[in-house]
């Protein structure tokens, strides 16, 4: 499975999703992460493993260049030459920014989820106006 996408397009939130799908449907998997490492060192793994070209020691340097590298990846599987390993793939996704009528949907949906079951809170010039700051970007 790969699933690809700017930061603030839900992708941590996609996959909270799938493992509560997961767990309501008592289907078995692993969420693997090493709880030892310090947030520094994680990154530092990272980046070694993945022979990220930046400083890494700077969690900001690497977060910048993993994206580079799995934006290059997304579009190198589209090469005719990674065919086969394109065809392994069972699920590939990108998550975009959300259109100006899903930033509306999303904001009514966060604030029903603490409470506000019809969204009164903002008038919708003003929707407008985050949907256009905010780049449909949910973060």
């Amino acid at each position: 499975m790969v699933l690809t996408g700017e930061v603030g397009t839900g992708k941590t939130t996609m996959l909270e999703c799938l493992q509560d799908f997961l767990a309501a449907n008592r289907i078995e998997y692993a969420y693997l992460f090493n709880s030892r490492l310090t947030v520094e060192r994680f990154f530092e793994m990272i980046a070694c493993d993945l022979d990220l070209r930046c400083a890494r020691t700077s969690k900001t340097e690497v977060l910048i260049a993993l994206n580079q590298l799995l934006i290059e990846f997304d579009r190198k599987l589209d090469a005719p030459s990674l065919r086969q390993l394109k065809q392994r793939i069972s699920l590939r996704c990108t998550l975009k920014p959300l259109q100006e009528a899903e930033t509306s949907e999303y904001i009514s949906t966060r604030l029903g989820k603490a409470g506000m079951s019809e969204q009164t809170v903002f008038p919708l010039e003003l929707i407008a106006e985050i949907h256009v700051r905010s780049q449909g970007i949910r973060d």
